[in-house]
């Protein structure tokens, strides 16, 4: 009841440390009445400044970022129990729909960087066993549905190999591990005779590399792409949107090649998007869908079959 008193105040100091690896964010704070009426106090538009942590090993880990990474890994922020069961119950209601439709699909969870790779930090963080994603799959179980393909220790063989110094993503070896899991998984939808192509990159800077002047680059293995005559883009507006510094959520890509039948919808962030190129070896069209999926994707594609592609930190949904 802050408005009804004529000296209330507060304030918002807000701790902008670190290098330029913004996210922008929209405060706002409101005075809440016993009369079920909300005024909203204060407005302000800022861009959160994260900070990336070079270990002295060498490698390169986000911290202090908008989704709090390290904090839910070592278990100094959780996820609320609402939280955790209303996400389990909307993705369930996918799983369902799909079930209903008999259309085959897979949920990956791609472990975060600084839980994958810690045993490769010079002083290792205590990381939780309750962090979100793990709670999010045995609630998940608890609805009876056993589809969270958390690929921790599938990755965390040689997390080295798998992910790369300079950047959030996983490297080309790791994306063709986790393609590997698919071919094992549903060996009628990714068959295991497809082979990449993978090339030395000498001077590879990441996302996390790319944040220090001078940049700090690393030697990595990367995929060459497809060399098909026949492969069309038929849209891919992600680059583009992300030069004009423009939200990415709800954005489309579609590969086609030939005319078979085989079709893959993805969804996910840029993990997936990452993926497309790979994919699209293995299906005749791929339909990829920033962010969270709709009927209206399933009806129109008519996929013959269904992937979703999120890291860890953006769990739950």
């Amino acid at each position: 009841d802050a408005g009804y008193k004529p000296d209330c105040g507060f304030s918002c100091d807000l701790i902008l440390d670190g290098l330029d690896f913004k996210s922008p964010i929209d405060i706002k704070i409101f005075a809440i009445y016993s009369t079920n009426m909300c005024i909203c106090l204060h407005s302000v538009f800022v861009n959160l400044i994260a900070k990336q942590t070079m270990d002295p090993s060498g490698w390169i880990f986000l911290s202090n970022d908008s989704n709090r990474i390290q904090d839910y890994a070592t278990g100094v922020l959780k996820k609320t129990a609402l939280e955790i069961e209303a996400s389990a119950k909307f993705i369930s209601s996918y799983f369902e729909f799909l079930d209903g439709k008999s259309i085959p699909n897979s949920f990956l969870v791609i472990p975060d960087k600084c839980v994958a790779c810690n045993d490769l930090r010079y002083e290792k963080l205590e990381i939780t066993d309750d962090r979100p994603v793990i709670l999010f799959r045995d609630a998940l179980l608890k609805l009876g549905y056993n589809r969270i393909d958390y690929l921790l220790d599938y990755l965390s063989t040689n997390p080295g190999s798998y992910f790369l110094k300079t950047d959030t993503h996983l490297s080309a070896q790791g994306c063709v591990k986790l393609l590997d899991r698919l071919s094992k998984s549903y060996p009628d939808h990714f068959s295991s005779e497809v082979s990449f192509n993978l090339i030395l990159n000498e001077n590879f800077v990441g996302d996390l590399g790319n944040k220090y002047t001078p940049h700090i680059s690393e030697v990595v293995q990367v995929f060459q792409g497809c060399d098909r005559r026949d492969l069309i883009i038929c849209d891919d507006p992600v680059e583009l949107l992300i030069q004009q510094g423009k939200n990415l959520t709800g954005s489309k890509v579609h590969l086609k090649k030939g005319n078979g039948s085989k079709r893959l919808l993805l969804f996910g962030t840029s993990s997936a998007y990452y993926l497309i190129f790979y994919l699209i070896e293995f299906f005749d069209e791929v339909y990829f869908r920033w962010g969270i999926p709709s009927v209206t994707d399933f009806n129109d594609f008519k996929p013959t079959f269904v992937l979703f592609v999120i890291p860890e930190r953006f769990i739950p949904i």
